[in-house]
């Protein structure tokens, strides 16, 4: 399976109850890939430092977790079960040039590699 993935951000929806993630995450950023994979026809994630791959009607609560290197370690075991148990085989991952995006890239990176997964980064 393929993938387009892209990275959760800091503002997002503060409802208590529980929202998909591709609600709690409303930017225009995700909304734009999110709406280019349906177009596609293609399979869209959300990166979240805290739950991994994320599909897009996933619910999740609020919540506020930066990811640092600290958490990758074990962010990278997380996301290389999610990659497995869904035979992704191919990920686009849409990204930006920012110090904030790069423990991120680094986990795919690493994990894709692992894995033998085709990788490629789409500058935004």
């Amino acid at each position: 399976m393929k993938i387009y993935l892209t990275i959760c951000n800091k503002e997002k929806r503060y409802d208590k109850r529980l929202l998909e993630a591709v609600k709690r995450y409303s930017y225009p950023r995700i909304n734009k890939i999110y709406a280019m994979a349906k177009k596609d026809e293609v399979e869209f994630r959300i990166f979240s430092g805290k739950f991994g791959l994320l599909k897009p009607k996933d619910k999740i609560p609020w919540y506020d977790q930066k990811l640092n290197i600290k958490y990758t370690s074990k962010l990278k075991k997380l996301v290389e079960g999610q990659l497995k148990k869904e035979n992704i085989r191919e990920i686009i991952f849409f990204i930006k040039r920012s110090t904030c995006w790069k423990p991120y890239i680094s986990v795919i990176e690493k994990v894709s590699r692992n894995l033998k997964i085709k990788l490629e980064k789409r500058f935004i």
